[in-house]
Order: structure tokens, then C-alpha cells, then sequence
């Protein structure tokens, strides 16, 4: 494509590429200037509908004029491909700039600040970012801010888009209400902005994990690890301000990005701020959940990664059971099926999670205790390994379990050691099934566990129904 005239635009230089599509340097022929052409992967708008969505949201937002805003030339289609001519820019990403370390104080309140006017105008407007990340921030070489591909992923298929390798990269900035499936507004913006100010304030994401999945658990359930551990020079109200974007729940968040712009000039002029009282542990709300798995495919995401072990805090009142599920070992020769190790741990806990009178385990102090513990290898634990861990995470049963494969069937049990002064160690019954029926597998353990360990059971404490696809698990693992 380099060197070709597309419309009035002579394509000089790719500049990068996505799971959304590709971007060239060009220049405009008519104006003699230089522009960014984005061309969409064709896979992304699947029908007139979705194009035409598009087309009209590219449209609003090239009636955007602010400073903050990459300027939106034109929208136009070459050979079933569209693309969009935007503003070009010297400078750097701010995804760049992250990837050398915690960003200095004076840029996080100058960016923090910029972005926050730049997402306040858009909303005003109407317009939802949906894609918020480190990669569609640039910063010039003047310092200024733009905010790249505003609204650009409406229409988009984003099942689709989840197939490409950039998963991570767009999972990880995503807000709880979007990892469900939900209808968007401009608070899903707010919380994306949230993880990038604490990236952009430690150099670590908030919400970590080696598979999509298990970012999805992280973004759902889990509390980020307290900034002014990491960077102890940080102001507390700069730390308030990164909770208060991050709240899971929509009423407790920010309302606004004028809100934020607000709170930072004051941190940034050594001015209080008074935030409203910080997000509710995330767990508490998340075991009242019945959740629909069956909703979307990122719905099915949220399960449990790999190590999912309880952080420390304190239980949930009149309860004294807690358990942590190791990851089920895996016995068998066939590298496809790997993933039904992860997966079935995942189901588990996802059903275990539902009862309110058993705190289930998190996932990175889990994997954090094994490391300390020098414990490496799940095969084979020992009753001393289990208790140590177990002891460690503060929780009162571990889960073990293994997946042996029988032909074209699987055959899978779980044992349960209870930490307390008898130390029993239970069995649950030997299953046999279908790599398909892996859900219903894990729903059987699920309620044999929770026999073993005399749970209370009632109407408001029933896991939902298991859902019939697995294929979201292979997408996500």
C-alpha cells in the first residue's frame, strides 16, 4: 500500500496496527498536509447495520472541536474497506511512555487533566469513547494531549475484535459494566480513564492476569493493590481520586470527566479534595450476583484465572467458611486440551462465588503465597504444602482436583482439605463426561463441595443454571 494514491491521499508509511485495523502516514494531495488514513479490518463491520452505525457515529465525531480531541477529517470507503483521515501527530503514545516506568507527577496531573477535558467535551456531545487505553492517548511534542479513534468501536463487532491477538491490550481497560455486555454510557469511559491514571501513576495495570478471562474476574471482582505501596510519595488525595474512577459500582464512580479535571487541579495546586467515601470491597457486592453466563461471550469470560487465592481482609460477617481452588491439573498427551484444566477451575469458583456464606479466594495474592512458599509444581501437593497455603491465604478449605483424559471423555474429582483441628480431607465422587459438558462437570463438584462443606443453601444462594458453550473459554484461556 505504500506509495499508492487512495482517493486524494498518497499513502507514505504504515504507522501501526490493531485488532481494530491498520494506520498510514499520508498525505493529503487537495490541502498538502499530512495525515493518519486508519483503514478497519473488514471482519469488524459485519452488516449495512453496523457500517451505517459507524458511518454516523464517525460522523458526530467529526463535528468534535477541542484541543484534546483528534480532529476527524473524513470517513470514506476503498475496495469494502473503510477508513478515516484524521489529524497527524509528532509525538509519542501514551501507551509509549508508560512502558519506560510510572510517568513523573507533574505529567500524570497534566495528561490526567487534558484527557479529562477532552472526555468531558465528547460527552457533552453524546459521544462514548467504549475504548479508552494507553494506546489511544497521544502526547505531542509540546506536551498536548489527543485523544484518538473517539467513538470509533460503536458498530464494531466486538466479538470479532476479541479474536485478535490484542486482546489483552483491550480486555484490560475495559469497565465492569462493558466485561458484561451491558448498554454503555460515558461512565464506562470514567473507569477506563480510572485504570490508565493508576498506570499511569505506578507503571502496572490495576487489574492484571495472563488471560483475558481472568482480567475480565480481576476488573469484576477484585480491588487493586494500593498505589501508595508501590510509590509512597504519592499524594493520598491523588490515590482517592484513581479509587474513586475505579469504583465498580456506577453511582459510587465519578459522574462526570469534569469532575476529575476538577479534583486534579486541586491536587496539582496543593488544595484538599474530598472524594466521597472509597468503593466498597468489590467481593462483597460480586457474591450477591446470580450471574447469566449464557448473556455474550465476554460474560463468559468472567471466571477465575489460574491461582485464586483469597486477599486478606476480613470475612464476611457471621461467616467462617472460606476457600481457595487451586487450578485442576491436567493428565493427558493432547496440547489442545490443556485449557479444560483452567477452565473447570474457573467454572468452580465462578458457581462458589454466588453463596454468600463462603468467601472465595483471589487470585494474585494466591499466586504471589505459592512463589513465597517456593511451592512451583501442582502435581502432587502434600497435605504440609496444602495447610501452609492455606494458612497463608487465611482461608478454611483448599481445593485440589485433576482432569484425566479417557479416550474422548474426560474423568475429573476434587479433594477437600478443611483447616481446622481435625484437618479432614475429603473426595468428591469420580465424574465422566464430554470435554463439552465440562460446565455441567463443574457445577456437579460445585454442589458436591458445598455438601462437604455443609454451606447453607437457600433461595438467594443458588448458582445459576451452568451455560451450554464452552467456546468462550477456548477465546479466553
Amino acid at each position: 500500500m505504500i506509495g499508492q494514491q487512495i482517493s486524494h491521499y498518497e499513502i507514505l508509511e504504515k504507522l501501526g496496527s490493531g485488532g481494530m485495523g491498520s494506520v498510514y502516514k499520508a498525505k493529503d494531495l487537495k490541502l498538502d498536509r499530512l495525515v493518519a488514513i486508519k483503514f478497519l479490518n473488514k471482519d469488524l463491520l459485519t452488516d449495512k447495520e453496523s457500517r451505517q452505525r459507524f458511518i454516523n457515529e464517525a460522523k458526530t465525531v467529526s463535528s468534535l472541536d477541542h484541543p484534546n480531541i483528534a480532529v476527524v477529517h473524513e470517513i470514506d470507503e476503498f475496495e469494502d474497506s473503510i477508513f478515516i483521515c484524521m489529524g497527524f501527530y509528532e509525538g509519542e503514545t501514551l501507551l509509549d511512555l508508560i512502558s519506560e516506568g510510572p510517568l513523573p507527577l507533574a505529567d500524570v496531573y497534566s495528561f490526567a487533566i487534558q484527557i479529562a477535558r477532552g472526555l468531558a467535551e465528547a460527552h457533552k456531545a453524546g459521544v462514548v469513547h467504549r475504548d479508552i487505553k494507553p494506546a489511544n492517548i497521544m502526547v505531542t511534542k509540546n506536551g498536548q494531549v489527543k485523544i484518538l479513534d473517539f467513538g470509533l468501536s460503536k458498530g464494531i463487532n466486538m466479538t470479532e475484535l476479541t479474536r485478535q491477538d490484542t486482546i489483552l491490550g483491550t480486555a484490560a481497560y475495559m469497565s465492569p459494566e462493558q466485561v458484561q455486555g451491558k448498554p454503555l454510557d460515558h461512565l464506562t469511559d470514567i473507569f477506563s480513564f480510572g485504570i490508565m491514571l493508576y498506570e499511569m501513576t505506578t507503571g502496572d495495570r490495576p487489574f492484571a492476569g495472563e488471560y483475558g478471562a481472568a482480567v475480565s474476574y480481576a476488573i469484576m471482582h477484585e480491588n487493586p493493590l494500593p498505589i501508595r505501596n508501590q510509590r509512597p510519595e504519592i499524594p493520598h488525595a491523588l490515590e482517592d481520586v484513581v479509587l474513586k474512577a475505579l469504583a465498580k459500582e456506577e453511582p459510587e464512580r465519578y459522574q462526570s470527566a469534569t469532575e476529575i479535571e476538577t479534583d486534579f487541579k486541586a491536587i496539582q495546586d496543593g488544595d484538599s479534595v474530598k472524594t466521597s467515601l472509597r468503593p466498597k470491597i468489590a467481593i462483597s457486592s460480586a457474591r450477591k450476583r446470580t450471574w447469566a453466563l449464557a448473556g455474550s461471550i465476554l460474560m463468559l469470560g468472567l471466571i477465575f484465572s489460574l491461582f485464586m487465592v483469597f486477599r486478606s481482609g476480613p470475612p464476611t460477617p457471621g461467616t467462617d467458611n472460606s476457600i481457595m481452588v487451586l487450578p485442576f491439573t491436567f493428565e493427558g498427551s493432547e496440547e489442545s486440551w490443556n485449557w479444560l484444566g483452567s477452565a473447570i477451575t474457573e467454572l468452580i469458583n465462578t458457581n462458589l462465588a454466588q453463596y454468600n456464606s463462603l468467601r472465595v479466594s483471589g487470585s494474585r495474592q494466591g499466586a504471589a503465597i505459592m512463589r513465597n512458599l517456593g511451592i512451583e509444581n501442582l502435581t502432587n501437593l502434600s497435605k504440609d504444602d496444602l495447610k501452609k497455603i492455606a494458612r497463608a491465604a487465611k482461608v478454611t478449605s483448599i481445593v485440589t482436583g485433576s482432569l484425566i483424559k479417557m479416550g474422548n471423555k474426560i474423568s475429573t474429582r476434587a479433594t477437600v482439605l478443611q483447616i481446622d483441628e481435625e484437618e479432614l480431607l475429603r473426595e468428591t465422587k469420580r465424574l465422566e463426561g464430554e470435554p463439552k459438558k465440562l460446565n455441567e462437570l463443574a457445577a456437579i463438584i460445585s454442589s458436591q463441595l458445598v455438601t462437604l462443606l455443609k454451606i447453607e443453601i437457600n433461595a438467594n444462594n443458588r448458582p445459576a443454571e451452568p451455560t451450554q458453550s464452552l467456546e468462550a473459554f477456548r477465546f479466553f484461556l
